[in-house]
This record gives structure tokens, sequence and C-alpha cells, in this order.
């Protein structure tokens, strides 16, 4: 890495000019890479040197320069000394700025295979006047290095013109078939080199992390991963412990290198994805810090399992505190409290550190078919109970010579004493479940002999919620009930919560994601005789109340003092938005059945 910095006597006050409509303003920090295959935002030309000038693919993408093009000058006739140079003017379409005034640094990446020769490199504003002018000497040949060029603390405006004199030697030139190549132009915050890869961290060994890593209050180690039969199967991770307990203070420090400065790869890098393992459910907190060690990210959250992998995945735009987030902003600190509000001794283990555009987890994925049958095939990593007063055991199907549900076992949800609303049965995935068209549809059967209406509750990956109201309808044999999960906007869920207050038993069965609208009881039924109210399938979502059935004819809504406030005939489902309140469904099926419920918005 070549670090300049110019004397006072250089560096001049660079003016923000006027721009044009037609000008498009490029203020990112990488402003030049070359790897759409043109040269914006520049028009390039040699001075006094024969050769070609173009872009061409890297051919040596081994060490700090993994881009698929650069720009590559080949000299074919040998002579230019000091006099000769490379061009690169901004050309009319665009306009290079700063992004902050602290990005007074240019970086950009050089190769050549003549490493004997001294360059210098000179800026010019937009109106022409040279900003500074220093010089460089590569220290190796065929290896591409870092050059960082300190434009000064004055640095404030526009970038008109770059030019670099690869050889001043007044004893001679390049030489035929010299190489000299250029890529990465980017201003920065930061006399350092930036550090773009998405992962981030990894632990793995060899692995060149650009972090400084240490803890507050406890011991740090890289280590073998414990448990690689889940949605984690690298080899090493980072353990976090805290052998006298730990509290909002203690901290997991990742800290960019003094001479690294980290910025997503991409403009829609603003997710960020880490893997974590605890051995208690303490609520967590995450900090983030810039380079220059202003807060731009906080949130708090709390992991829903325990001693075994789980994935978390913070949306970095969306910080609490009104923060600005990640957004034009580099990554300098990540720090992870692991008990934000204090807690026993405890053990944390993270992994996988990785900036995305998705917020979809890039853990083991469960995409259709089975969740859980609880006859062996299972993507359920933990059951957990909110109600103290209340069990969830595999047992016999109670009802197996149904025709509906004949497996041989369920889960047997027991509550001995009403609770609040709130309390439920959750259901943790092993990693996440990733539900799209068409395989939209979550499916679940319940034996519901007490008749009690309930809730479910689906949570994704960033922690948001979306509740299902469900009204029974028939407490004597299994029903299948349906979710619409695009309804929802939901692309992936990490829990399945049933909430039930009542005190009452409840069989629960045959979960899956799959592409059928179609209710699965029905679909075991022969002949219509069998076709009853129990086939409607009725739930609520964000204020919309949805009735479908196969052999659905008509729907009416009525208010609780009989008011007709919404009606579909001829369809075999509807959906009507409705104000919040308790409205009465009457179903109308095609054989003339009848049936009537009660919804809650």
């Amino acid at each position: 890495m070549k670090k300049l910095v110019p004397n006072f006597l250089t560096i001049m006050l660079w003016l923000i000019p006027a721009l044009s409509i037609s000008q498009t303003v490029i203020n990112q920090p990488i402003f030049a890479s070359f790897e759409d295959g043109t040269i914006d935002p520049f028009d390039r030309h040699l001075d006094t040197m024969n050769g070609t000038f173009q872009i061409e693919t890297n051919s040596d993408k081994t060490g700090i320069n993994t881009s698929d093009k650069c720009l590559k000058f080949t000299c074919t006739s040998g002579g230019a000394g000091w006099w000769g140079k490379i061009f690169m003017t901004t050309n009319s379409a665009y306009t290079i700025q700063q992004n902050t005034t602290a990005h007074r640094y240019l970086h950009f990446f050089a190769y050549t295979t003549n490493a004997t020769k001294t360059a210098e490199i000179q800026i010019k504003d937009a109106a022409g006047n040279i900003v500074i002018k220093p010089q460089y000497t590569l220290s190796q040949a065929n290896v591409w290095e870092e050059v960082i060029i300190d434009l000064g603390s004055s640095f404030s405006g526009t970038i008109g013109e770059i030019y670099i004199a690869p050889c001043l030697d007044w004893g001679g030139g390049l030489s035929t078939g010299d190489i000299y190549m250029v890529d990465q132009f980017m201003l920065s915050d930061i006399a350092g080199t930036y550090y773009n890869n998405p992962v981030l961290s990894t632990f793995e060994d060899g692995f060149t992390s650009p972090f400084d890593l240490s803890i507050d209050g406890g011991n740090l180690s890289t280590n073998t991963n414990p448990l690689t039969d889940g949605i984690n199967n690298s080899a090493k991770c980072l353990y976090g412990d805290y052998p006298g307990g730990s509290d909002w203070w203690h901290k997991v420090k990742l800290e960019a290198k003094s001479t690294m400065v980290i910025i997503p790869a991409s403009e829609n890098h603003k997710y960020l994805h880490f893997l974590c393992m605890r051995d208690i459910p303490n609520e967590v907190y995450i900090e983030i810090q810039n380079k220059a060690g202003q807060q731009i990210y906080v949130k708090h959250f709390t992991p829903a399992l325990t001693n075994t992998w789980e994935e978390i995945v913070l949306d970095l735009t969306q910080s609490e505190n009104n923060l600005g987030g990640i957004t034009d902003q580099n990554i300098g600190k990540i720090w992870v409290y692991p008990s934000a509000g204090g807690g026993p001794v405890s053990h944390n283990k993270f992994d996988q550190f990785v900036l995305s555009d998705s917020k979809d987890p890039i853990g083991y994925v469960k995409t259709v078919n089975n969740i859980d049958d609880f006859d062996g095939t299972s993507y359920v990593a933990k059951l957990n109970l909110q109600n103290e007063n209340s069990t969830a055991t595999v047992v016999a199907n109670p009802l197996s010579g149904s025709s509906y549900n004949s497996t041989a076992n369920s889960l047997k949800y027991e509550i001995t004493t009403s609770g609040d609303w709130w309390q439920s049965l959750q259901m943790y995935m092993n990693g996440y479940i990733k539900a799209g068209n068409p395989e939209s549809y979550l499916h679940f059967m319940m034996y519901n002999p007490g008749g009690s209406n309930f809730t479910v509750v689906l949570t994704n990956v960033q922690g948001e919620e979306k509740s299902v109201d469900f009204t029974v309808t028939n407490s004597t044999s299994w029903q299948d009930y349906i979710i619409d999960l695009d309804a929802l906007e939901l692309t992936n869920i990490t829990a399945i919560n049933f909430r039930i207050s009542a005190a009452n038993t409840y069989y629960i069965d045959e979960i899956v994601v799959n592409s059928s609208v179609t209710s699965r009881t029905l679909g075991t039924v022969s002949g219509t005789d069998n076709v009853t109210k129990n086939a409607v399938n009725i739930y609520s979502t964000n204020g919309i109340a949805h009735i479908s059935a196969p052999n659905l004819n008509s729907v009416h809504v009525y208010t609780v003092s009989g008011i007709l406030v919404a009606q579909n005939t001829g369809s075999t489902s509807a959906q009507f938005k409705l104000v919040k309140g308790i409205y009465i469904i009457k179903s109308e099926l095609s054989d003339g059945t009848i049936s009537t419920s009660t919804i809650k918005l």
C-alpha cells in the first residue's frame, strides 16, 4: 500500500461547478470499476505513448484485486519517458464529487510488469485546476498494489481529470510489451484499504478478517464449530464466554482494522446476516458504528433458540432511535452485547457475518412439504410453552380412523388453567421455511374437541409477526386450516405460534406448506353427502376477512346487530376489507348447506 501525502503548495480548493440537467452526479465511493465493460464516467486517451489502452479481463485475480475487468495499457513501442501519460477525463455526461466531506483519500489499484519506474498522478478539478500531482513507485512487478493519495483537508469539490505518467525516468521509458493496469477508483474517509467483500467474517482457517476481535469482561477465541448438522456446517466459529455473568456493558467487538474501511459491495447490501448460538435466552443488543466512531445502527432482539444455531438478519436501514443506518455509510465497528439486561454466566458463539441484498436467510432452507407430521418427519427445532399450566406431548392420533387424518401420531397440547391472550404454543423452525408462489399455503390440521377459537401467529426472520384468527365451526373431527402466506406478505417463517388461552385439549398434526388452496379434509371425502359446513375455511389478516370452500355458493357478512355489510355470490372464495370489530359470517354451499360463524378483526 502506498500512501502519498502532498505538501501544502499542491493542495488547491476544489470548486463545485453548476450542473446541467443532462449530467449524472456520481458520488458513490467507488466511482469507476470498469466491470460493465465501459470506462464511464471517463473519456480516455494517451499522450506520446504508443500502445493500446482499453478495458480488458483482469489477468491476475489472485491478489487484492479480484474484479473481472480493468483498464489496461500495453506498450507497443518503447521510448516514452516522463512526458508519456494515461489520461482519464470526466466526460460531459458525468460529474464526480465527494459522497461526504470526509472522503479526502483517493484509492485505486495499479499493476505493472516493470516496477523500476517512478510514476506520477495528477488530479484536476472540473475547471481544469490542478489539485495535486504526487509521485509513487510500485514496489513489485506483476502484483496488484493499492495506491492511496491524501487529497488534503481542503479537498472539496469534483474530479475533472486523472492522468498517470507511468514512467518519469529520463534515461528511458517503458519497453515494448510492458503493461500498466489500473482499476477500482474510489474515494474514502480513511487512508486505508477498502474492504467490500460481502462476507465480513467466517472465522475459518486462512480467512483474513477485516476485523480486530476482542471482548469486554470475558474470554474470546476462534474454535471448532460444536454443531455442524444444522444450518451452520462451517469448521470454525467465534466463542465468547462470560465466566462471571454478563451485563449490558459486556460486549463482543468486531472492529475494522486501522488500515481498512468496510463498505457494502453494493448499494443494495443493506441486510446484515450472522449466526448465533446461545445457552440462555436473554435479550441481545447490537450496535454498529462507522469508521469515524459515529453510531449508525442499534437493535434489540431476543434469539428464539438455545444451544442451536440461529440466523439473525438485521435491516440496517431500519434502526432503533431514528438513526440513519448503513445508507451512504461504512462499517467501522459491530458490537454485540449478549445480555442486554444483565444475566447469569453465558456462553455465546457467532459465525458467518455477511452483508446481503436479501432479507431471506442464507442458512438451511425448507421450501415445501412436511414441516411436522409427528410420525418422525419434523422440521421443528424446538417447542416452547408460554403458559406454565400447559403441556405438549406426542400421542397416538385420537381419531386414527378418520378419513381426514389417519396418521399414527399427533401433538397433544393441553391447557389445564386458562392463561393470558398472548400465551401460546411456539414452534421454532430448524432454519426457516421459504415460502413463495406457488408454494404459499400453510396447512395444519387440528382436532379441537373444546371448540375454542384460536389465533396463529407467524414470525419471520426479521422478528415481524403476522396473525390469523380462526373461528372453530366443528369440534368433532379433524379440520384442515389454511393460511395464505402471500396475502400476509411472508417470504420466510421461523416460528409458528398457536395462541390459545382457553383451558382445553387441542390436537395438532400434518403441518405443511404447499401450492394447494383446497382443504385436505375435503380432498379425502368421496361424494357430496359428507360435505358439510365444516368445509368452510374462515380467517382474517390485516383487517381482511377470508372465506373459502371448494363448493362455496354465497357469503353474507353481518354486524352483531344484524346489518348486512358485505356479500359475494358465485365464487369459491371471498375477501372483505372490514373495519375492526366482530362479524357474523353466513356461508351457503352448493348443496344448500348453510353455516354461520363469528370472526373478530
